[in-house]
């Protein structure tokens, strides 16, 4: 395995052009996907009615990621990422059916719960491939190129997903992306593969060890539990499921996440932290964004989308400059400034739920979020990444993924609480957002608090300044840029 300085410094250098290209191509047909959802569902509600479950299309996406992250990370570790990447492509192309010939939104509500079991392996995969396929100094600038990914989704995705679910039915929104997965996951699946290890390589698929298996499903289940609690109207009954809940998530948690003592504990667990914290607050904002403009101002699904772009955009530009910063301000003063930046955005979404608020504010807001997201998640998953050891990331990225996962799933799961009690009320769901958009922006501020267990400034080591090569690559650069 060479050392940084003997590779080259381009992430399109020959020797990692092929698995840079795989990794852009899965994220950009992933992001196509869930741009396309979130403008579509309000068009799903109104089709197929159940305005309770609405936020649990997006709670069951995120608990089925849970259970299949507890198994990735370990498995990628034994196995490589070849394998699980591909029964990660067959599970969420299986959701798309789902959802795609659903007739109730109970069944769509399963159907992204599917999915969500496919892009919890992906989505460990794809962060596994960047710790071991380039090195330190070239990871920064891979997540940049991972999120210049979602510019073309966000451009037109949103515009898209619109058009098709008004005038030709949503069910396309679903349908139409299976092809589209099939092919990314053609070309990634050769490059993934090469990244592995050569012993990773040669190993026969093993299924994922019963206790992975337990502990994915109980934690899982625990968030069930306290979500369903959230939107019990008897408190008594309400309050035993939320405890129970916890503690079997308390419990779980403690299983996945890495042991004190372990390298790097500190920082790895400070970014965990402030991942799902950052996640909780922004993508559960955004979840219930799109039904704000639909329902209050009287926007187009289109219109709605669109404002998600705003925040897609930001976030690329984001992530391009924590790339170019990571060396002179530090992992901690990025993150403090995303969140931040976070909660001033969502603070203005806040203002979106009176409908005096002009509708144009949201992308006003949503930039702003979506650009202190670009420096907090690739900043925390360097973190990650920089404090694992070579080999062993799996573990480490499948707790960061495992939090973020939960950030949002919770967050969807008290912004339908907030919901479903604001629409026993006269049918009225302006308070229940006004609530929940609050409760974000607090939740926000918190993390800027935790983000002090973040390291002051990033050195690579010696130890983690090694890296295996993607493919054999020509004559190496004589330097490597730095961020």
């Amino acid at each position: 395995m060479p050392r940084a300085e003997n590779v080259g410094s381009s992430i399109l250098h020959p020797g990692y052009r092929r698995l840079t290209t795989g990794l852009v191509l899965t994220v950009t047909f992933f992001a196509f996907e869930e741009l396309a959802v979130a403008t579509a569902l309000p068009v799903v509600l109104r089709h197929l009615g159940g305005i309770t479950l609405y936020g649990w299309a997006f709670s069951a996406f995120m608990l089925g990621q849970v259970v299949s992250i507890v198994i990735a990370g370990s498995l990628t570790d034994r196995v490589g990422m070849a394998r699980p990447m591909l029964v990660g492509v067959v599970a969420f192309v299986a959701g798309l059916l789902v959802d795609g010939l659903a007739q109730t939104m109970l069944v769509v509500v399963v159907g992204r719960a599917i999915q969500g079991v496919g892009a919890g392996l992906l989505i460990v995969v794809v962060n596994v491939a960047v710790g071991r396929g380039y090195p330190p100094e070239m990871r920064a600038r891979v997540y940049a190129a991972l999120s210049t990914a979602w510019v073309l989704p966000a451009v037109i995705g949103p515009a898209i997903a619109g058009v098709i679910a008004q005038d030709l039915g949503w069910r396309l929104v679903f349908l139409a992306v299976v092809p589209a997965v099939v092919i990314a996951a053609a070309i990634a699946l050769p490059a993934v593969a090469q990244a592995d290890e050569p012993e990773q390589r040669e190993r026969k698929f093993v299924l994922p060890e019963r206790s992975e298996f337990v502990t994915g499903v109980t934690l899982a289940g625990g968030v069930t539990l306290f979500l369903v609690a959230l939107e019990t109207h008897q408190p008594i009954v309400g309050g035993l499921l939320g405890v129970l809940g916890l503690v079997l998530a308390v419990r779980s948690l403690a299983v996945v996440l890495p042991h004190r003592g372990t390298a790097g504990f500190r920082q790895i667990i400070g970014a965990v932290a402030v991942s799902g914290i950052f996640a909780m607050a922004f993508f559960g904002a955004e979840a219930f964004l799109p039904l704000s403009l639909v329902a209050l101002h009287g926007r187009t699904p289109t219109e709605a989308g669109l404002v998600l772009t705003a925040a897609s955009l930001s976030w690329t530009l984001g992530s391009w400059l924590q790339a170019r910063w990571q060396y002179t301000l530090g992992p901690r003063r990025l993150v403090r400034a995303g969140l931040l930046l976070v909660s001033a955005g969502v603070a203005v979404v806040l203002a979106l739920d009176w409908t005096s608020t002009a509708w144009w504010l949201g992308f006003v807001a949503w930039a702003i979020a979506g650009f202190g997201m670009g420096l907090c998640y690739a900043t925390a998953s360097v973190v990650v990444l920089d404090h694992a050891r070579p080999g062993e990331q799996g573990g480490p990225v499948a707790a960061q993924q495992l939090f973020l996962t939960l950030g949002v799933a919770l967050g969807a799961g008290l912004g339908g609480a907030a919901l479903a009690w604001s629409s026993s009320l006269e049918h009225a769901r302006a308070p229940g957002l006004r609530v929940f958009d609050l409760l974000s922006v607090c939740i926000a501020l918190a993390g800027v608090v935790v983000a002090g267990l973040l390291p002051r400034s990033r050195v690579v080591t010696a130890e983690t300044s090694v890296a295996p090569s993607p493919a054999p690559s020509p004559a190496p650069s004589p330097t490597v840029e730095l961020g």
